[in-house]
């Protein structure tokens, strides 16, 4: 069973409003955004089907994809992985990673690239993960499943460069 999704706590954003350049003043709290997409994204819902206990859905909807454009959620989760890699005792990029890919069944309001997986008979989309040797992302890549592990795997690479420039070492199976 999954545990109840809880907000963001005052250092979890503080952290993460360091991460925002745009420091205008706004009708609706950025935090209460982000909780949001936080809330969307852990229970799964539509997001026409949010919570009244945040800002209209289409001002959430907005602000993920704006965020999602300029690379935004990419920072928070570098940021993360950082903390948590210094946290650890280990240096804050690491020297290793290891690539893998999964596929994912397509949902019935999921119609752009997606594609059928000829080995595994899947309609869906493919998830290609990069994480290091803690198991903490490194990087992800998103494309239909119809997609070739080494053509993901190769997308993948350029993501690694950009959030590690100390590594040494990657590891993946035969594709």
């Amino acid at each position: 069973m999954r545990p109840k999704y809880k907000l963001l706590t005052d250092s979890q954003w503080q952290s993460i409003e360091k991460l925002l350049t745009d420091k205008r003043k706004r009708k609706y709290c950025l935090r209460k955004i982000f909780n949001a997409i936080l809330w969307v994204c852990g229970t799964g819902c539509q997001w026409r089907n949010l919570s009244s206990e945040f800002p209209y859905w289409q001002i959430v909807y907005y602000y993920f994809n704006k965020w999602k454009e300029n690379g935004f959620f990419e920072k928070v989760m570098s940021k993360v992985v950082r903390k948590e890699r210094m946290r650890q005792g280990r240096n804050y990029a690491p020297s290793a990673a290891a690539i893998d890919s999964q596929r994912i069944k397509r949902s019935p309001s999921i119609n752009i690239e997606t594609g059928i997986d000829g080995g595994k008979h899947i309609n869906g989309r493919k998830r290609h993960l990069a994480v290091d040797s803690q198991g903490l992302p490194i990087a992800i890549s998103v494309s239909a499943a119809d997609i070739h592990d080494l053509v993901g795997g190769f997308d993948i690479l350029w993501r690694i460069e950009k959030n590690s420039s100390g590594m040494k070492l990657i590891r993946t199976d035969m594709a």
